[in-house]
């Protein structure tokens, strides 16, 4: 199990797709940098414009890192997913199991290796912006103390379980369909679909609050919370165990898949 782990992470490593995401990375943090920065200078008095001015700073834009609606958090996922189609694709997975490693081995270490790939990811785009955020605009308009640094660590951890969770999904699809562009396609289309559940929920005020509550649990819906700063601890406990458990669902599901998928 050690060798193939090592192996698939040596995979990653020295895929292509690994190498571009750190380019868009670096694109887009430095595009929202830009667009804050020009948005900052066009304003004569920012404390005079309320909550836009809370906006225009580091910690905004690290939550923004969050949004699985987003730029990178569309991209993340999308390229774990398709990492892992390159092993159906290319015939690896018969290799493997010619080699004689088990399919539970097999899947583990997708799983492993593609959760792993899209928490750092989003660990390092979220940091990204924050570092070069807050150098730029300030970290907020209150400043940062002792309860602020507590706050981004827990929600740093919270955006790396959702994001672990949004590549498992794709993993998921990805072991399901062996097809990139299917999973891709599926994965949008489940994207599009909670983005439209979450503003449906926002714009109609007649809406139960229980299924209120359900939609601001999903790991979605984390980056509105850390965008705004909240300090609810309960809430970002309750969005990283719906996470975990997601995870491990989506772990028990795509294995019991592969076990019975044809590998020719």
């Amino acid at each position: 199990m050690r060798n193939l782990l090592a192996a698939d992470i040596y995979r990653y490593r020295k895929d292509i797709l690994f190498k571009v995401a750190f380019i868009l990375i670096g694109v887009f943090v430095a595009m929202n940098c830009g667009l804050y920065m020009v948005l900052k200078n066009t304003m004569d008095d920012i404390e005079e414009l309320g909550g836009v001015g809370d906006m225009i700073c580091g910690r905004y834009l690290f939550g923004s890192a969050f949004s699985t609606g987003s730029n990178v958090g569309m991209v993340v996922p999308i390229f774990a997913g398709a990492i892992v189609c390159k092993d159906f694709s290319m015939g690896t997975i018969r290799n493997k199991i010619i080699r004689g490693y088990s399919r539970n081995q097999i899947y583990m270490s997708h799983f492993i290796t593609s959760i792993c790939f899209g928490a750092l990811m989003i660990t390092v785009y979220a940091l990204a912006n924050l570092g070069f955020g807050s150098l730029l605009l300030g970290y907020s308009p209150k400043g940062m103390d002792a309860e602020q640094v507590k706050f981004v660590l827990v929600s740093l951890l919270a955006g790396m379980i959702v994001f672990a969770a949004m590549s498992a999904i794709v993993t998921l699809f990805a072991t399901a369909t062996g097809s990139m562009g299917l999973s891709i396609v599926l994965y949008v289309a489940l994207i599009l679909g909670l983005s439209i559940i979450e503003s449906v929920v926002t714009i109609f005020p007649k809406i139960p609050k229980f299924v209120k509550k359900i939609v601001e649990a999903l790991p979605s819906s984390l980056y509105a919370n850390v965008c705004s700063g909240s300090l609810k601890w309960s809430y970002y406990a309750r969005n990283m165990a719906i996470s975990a458990v997601l995870i491990v669902v989506l772990y028990l599901v795509g294995l019991m898949i592969f076990k019975k998928k044809d590998q020719k």
